[in-house]
């Protein structure tokens, strides 16, 4: 039985059991984010005015502030919190909104992984910058997209710095490792490709300026 059939199914229990979906915002900043005047009421009320506009009833919110991106979200207080009650039965949400994808890390590979883990425990995922959520088919198929579009443009950048900035081969630090796919997958989506580094001492001065 296909995927976006069993989607679709997952979303009409959600129809059935709840006349509305149960929507939790997750909100993260930085203090980077925070000093630019993008604090959590910033982004607060942007994930609940989007709430609120989609219909869904907003049960409660989860917040990581003054936490950066690079910390992986099991190492967030709210983001923890999330997932140890999605595993519940039942649950007591069904959807979660987030403001960007950098909320939950800032590399993409990171929120997506987070998305189809949430999605295996029947939990939707929404996207208010991109406007974007997987509580239909079509929202799943353009998340799927998103996820390729990431995957290509990273592997597009580590075969740039791979040629160098003169065309020429560039020495990585390490060995080069296999293209491997990481976490849970859709079809068709690669979702990370593992980090190359140049060495600049054994490439040249050319290389430098590209790696630096």
């Amino acid at each position: 039985m296909g995927e976006s059939f069993m989607s679709a199914i997952n979303v009409a229990s959600h129809t059935m059991q709840y006349s509305t979906l149960r929507a939790v915002d997750y909100l993260r900043v930085s203090t980077e984010e925070q000093a630019k005047g993008y604090g959590i009421a910033y982004t607060g009320k942007r994930t609940a005015a989007h709430i609120l506009r989609k219909g869904w009833a907003h049960v409660d919110t989860f917040m990581d502030e003054g936490e950066s991106g690079t910390l992986p979200w099991e190492q967030r207080d709210g983001a923890t919190k999330i997932m140890d009650l999605a595993v519940q039965a039942p649950r007591p949400f069904d959807l979660v909104c987030v403001y960007e994808t950098r909320a939950v890390g800032r590399q993409n590979r990171v929120f997506w992984e987070w998305v189809w883990k949430l999605q295996d425990l029947g939990i939707f995922v929404a996207v208010v910058d991109e406007d974007i959520d997987n509580t239909t088919e079509d929202g799943e198929a353009r998340m799927r997209d998103m996820a390729n579009e990431g995957a290509s443009g990273r592997w597009e950048r580590v075969m740039s710095v791979m040629e160098g900035c003169d065309g020429a081969p560039v020495a990585p630090r390490h060995p080069l490792p296999k293209l491997e796919m990481t976490g849970k997958v859709r079809p068709g989506v690669i979702l990370a490709v593992s980090d190359l580094e140049c060495h600049a001492q054994e490439s040249g001065p050319s290389a430098a300026a590209c790696c630096s």
